[in-house]
């Protein structure tokens, strides 16, 4: 079996702000995340906010999602790191693999003591990892997060047009490691 003050105590660590937000809710929370979950290797704190979406409120649910993205970020991509700013131009461009897209209806950014402001229109966030220990996050226009789920739900790349982004926006995106090529050019150079 799986212990509930083992789950809870990680839950503390992945969203402690929704599980402090719980208050004395919190073990019934847990027992709950803990009976509809099936054994599966993935962070817990990802698991508990795909649970509460389902399972709390949508306040309590954009909050887990926006620590579980901080908590548990994806590996970085080394490659698109590693030739960061090269391809510029290319044709096909893809999602950078360390990418998690939110859409919050609440300011999840923000803690105060009450509740959390309910928007008037959604905050769009793409989480990236740096390859150091840390997340970037950028808001994202409407256009843009609808343009970057394109690309997260494609399986190859997609031509950069096809994206309907002015030039600026999508320089900003690669300059930013939120969209990569989708392959390298290899330039012919010859040592000295």
């Amino acid at each position: 079996g799986r212990s509930q003050s083992q789950i809870r105590s990680g839950l503390e660590t992945a969203c402690p702000r929704t599980m402090n937000r719980l208050g004395d809710g919190a073990n019934e929370a847990v027992a709950e995340f803990l009976a509809s979950e099936q054994l599966e290797r993935s962070p817990l704190g990802k698991r508990f906010a795909d649970w509460a979406h389902g399972s709390l409120s949508r306040e309590l649910a954009d909050l887990a999602s926006l620590e579980a993205a901080l908590a548990h970020p994806l590996p970085a991509d080394s490659e698109a790191l590693a030739l960061l700013g090269s391809g510029q131009g290319a044709e096909e461009v893809r999602l950078d693999a360390s990418v998690v897209l939110l859409e919050l209806e609440h300011d999840a950014l923000e803690d105060p003591a009450g509740p959390l402001e309910r928007l008037d229109e959604p905050l769009l966030i793409a989480c990236r990892s740096t390859g150091d220990g840390e997340v970037e996050l950028a808001e994202l226009e409407p256009h843009v997060y609808d343009a970057l789920r394109e690309l997260a739900t494609a399986t190859q790349g997609r031509p950069a047009a096809s994206l309907k982004l002015d030039s600026e926006t999508l320089s900003a995106l690669r300059a930013h490691g939120l969209v990569v090529p989708q392959r390298w050019a290899v330039r012919k150079a010859t040592a000295p």
